[in-house]
């Protein structure tokens, strides 16, 4: 079990590379008179598709742990589903603008999600308690870097 606790933290601090390269790029390219715009778009656009895959991600963990449990509701497979199409909703309905509130929406989605894993451990989901230590730097890291996204896209937003 060590081994697996182990490398499903190794993959969850390797998971946030993107999360917070992607912001940073976004962050240091946000200035339209030193800032690359190429690169601000690539990154944001990189970004906001990397959440919504993670979050598919984290609706299919939940989808597999209801699937192996016999007595799991189907309620939970239904939940399950729900971000993965949140997020496609939001990524595209948003692709090509990179707006803040598409950025706060998938944050607020990865803290959601996660306040449900929170809700579920202990409850027969089966989902073990030290799953929780990992989603939870997973999502705080997430949830940071789509919001440092959001606020640099409404700073630019702002200074048109």
């Amino acid at each position: 079990m060590q081994d697996n606790k182990t490398t499903a933290w190794s993959l969850t601090l390797a998971g946030l590379i993107p999360f917070i390269g992607g912001a940073a790029v976004m962050s240091l390219n946000a200035d339209f008179e030193t800032g690359d715009a190429v690169l601000y778009a690539r990154a944001g656009s990189a970004l906001m598709l990397y959440g919504a895959v993670i979050l598919s991600f984290l609706g299919g963990i939940r989808w597999g742990a209801a699937l192996s449990n016999d007595g799991a509701e189907g309620s939970v497979l239904t939940l399950s589903v729900v971000p993965s199409l949140a997020a496609w909703l939001l990524v595209f309905g948003d692709f090509h603008d990179l707006n803040w509130w598409a950025f706060a929406s998938l944050a607020a989605l990865f803290l959601l999600h996660y306040v449900w894993d929170r809700l579920s451990v202990g409850a027969d989901a089966g989902l073990p308690r030290w799953f929780l230590w990992p989603r939870l730097v997973a999502t705080l890291g997430a949830a940071a870097s789509l919001g440092a996204g959001a606020w640099t896209s409404w700073q630019r937003l702002q200074s048109i």
